[in-house]
């Protein structure tokens, strides 16, 4: 019922992303806001710079689950499309009936600044410029995390938690298999050889969705990785 050949494309503005300053200070490591009264100072200078630079674009497609095995972790779609999403994220997925595969960029303005002002000495503020682009791309992320979940609530059915690649031990590789639903002209988000997304600052991932779904915390604790975005969240 819900399977769409479409690709989504979602209307985001600047303006709509929430770049949380506290969410910075985690990045950063630290746990509250910063004493140091200029880190404060730039990492605001850093978020309105920002929104000057910005260009969000979200959009997703959604495909009916034909199988899912919880023990070795490979869940199916149409066509023979073999998912290695491995066994934490597939638990997560076991009441689900479609998948949401969605892609999220805010372009790579932010990122060149951040690159330009390394080269110009200002290291602190290149890396603040950094931590608030991946910031933003999670803001889109979130926006579009919440947009498809709008639209399945009027059937009656509910939203997973969004998980990415490289994450919980989902093999990065397994992009090539999800840009195959993205068309360029939509997205503009492209991959390297290597697997990762040009521009840098993006996102992309799997949602899903179903009638008997509860939306849980992220389940960190079954997870080895330190540099995680959503472990560094919680």
């Amino acid at each position: 019922m819900f399977e769409q050949e479409l690709f989504i494309s979602l209307p985001i503005k600047s303006a709509d992303l929430d770049i949380k300053e506290e969410s910075i200070y985690k990045l950063l490591g630290y746990s509250q806001k910063a004493e140091e009264e200029f880190i404060s100072d730039t990492i605001q200078k850093c978020i309105q710079k920002s929104r000057q630079l910005i260009m969000p674009i979200g959009g997703y497609i959604i495909k009916k689950i034909e199988a899912l095995d919880l023990k070795t972790g490979i869940l199916t779609l149409p066509d023979n499309i073999d998912l290695h999403i491995n066994r934490i994220i597939a638990a997560q997925l076991k009441e689900a009936a479609w998948l949401a595969l969605f892609i999220g960029t805010i372009g790579n303005k932010v990122e060149k600044l951040s690159e330009s002002l390394f080269q110009e000495g200002d290291p602190l503020e290149g890396y603040l410029m950094n931590l608030t682009g991946s910031e933003a791309a999670e803001s889109v992320a979130h926006i579009v995390h919440e947009k498809i979940y709008e639209s399945v609530l009027q059937h009656g059915l509910s939203v997973t938690n969004r998980f990415s690649p490289g994450y919980c031990d989902w093999n990065v590789a397994e992009q090539f298999k999800m840009f195959n639903f993205f068309p360029y002209e939509k997205c503009e988000v492209t991959l390297t050889e290597s697997a990762l997304m040009n521009p840098v600052k993006s996102v992309s991932g799997i949602i899903g969705i179903g009638e008997h779904i509860t939306r849980k915390a992220y389940p960190c604790n079954k997870c080895s990785k330190e540099n995680c975005i959503y472990k560094n969240s919680q």
